[in-house]
């Protein structure tokens, strides 16, 4: 059976989630906030928010932190026709203009030098040969942006402590949901050995009984 193209298949979605694994383990630290509207003239797919110092825009900016710190837009572009029409509209220069940075992340039938200047390229593509492997999709960097001097917008910044927030009580709630389970799953053990040892005392005085 021929092996149809990875982009007859591929949606924003799985590459949104290829992009949050390269973010955090393959250019640095990272986290990702999905369809958001960034001052940017329109809805963008995501943000990729600085987590820690290891994340790659630190190395790139000099200065102080607060003027290292960007936050980096993702456009998603799951086929070359949507590439095409977003080039049309001249999207990736309006999204570009109004953050720090910009990655557009397509398959691979759109190439790198099809994009502005100073704007990031990540190709997704499948990394199995047989099958269609949803869940091995992946980015490559072809090109990192151009980091720009860029005011992060007021609201903007509401919305990166809101969602700073939103998640530590999310870890937190998984932290205790962990703990939780594993003292139930310590007092089940603890039960049962407890049962054993009290079935043993018990069989041993029926014994003495029976002398």
């Amino acid at each position: 059976m021929k092996r149809g193209r990875a982009e007859d298949w591929m949606t924003a979605s799985m590459v949104l989630d290829a992009v949050e694994e390269w973010a955090t383990s393959m250019v640095g630290d990272y986290w990702l906030i999905r369809e958001t509207v960034a001052s940017v003239e329109g809805r963008i797919d995501g943000l990729l928010v600085p987590a820690s110092y290891q994340a790659h825009v630190f190395k790139s900016r000099t200065g102080y932190w607060t003027d290292k710190a960007a936050v980096i837009g993702v456009e998603v572009k799951a086929s070359r026709a949507d590439f095409l029409a977003g080039a049309r509209k001249d999207q990736f220069r309006r999204y570009a203009k109004n953050l720090a940075g910009l990655y557009v992340a397509t398959p691979r039938s759109v190439k790198t030098s099809e994009l502005p200047d100073g704007v990031g390229h990540l190709v997704a593509y499948r990394p199995d040969k047989e099958g269609f492997g949803l869940a091995t999709l992946r980015v490559v960097c072809k090109r990192h942006p151009t980091y720009a001097s860029v005011e992060m917008d007021p609201d903007l910044m509401w919305r990166l402590v809101f969602q700073a927030i939103s998640r530590m009580r999310a870890e937190s709630r998984r932290g205790q949901d962990q703990w939780r389970k594993t003292c139930e799953r310590v007092g089940q053990v603890l039960e049962r050995r407890l049962f054993a040892v009290m079935d043993a005392v018990a069989d041993a005085v029926a014994k003495e009984g029976d002398r």
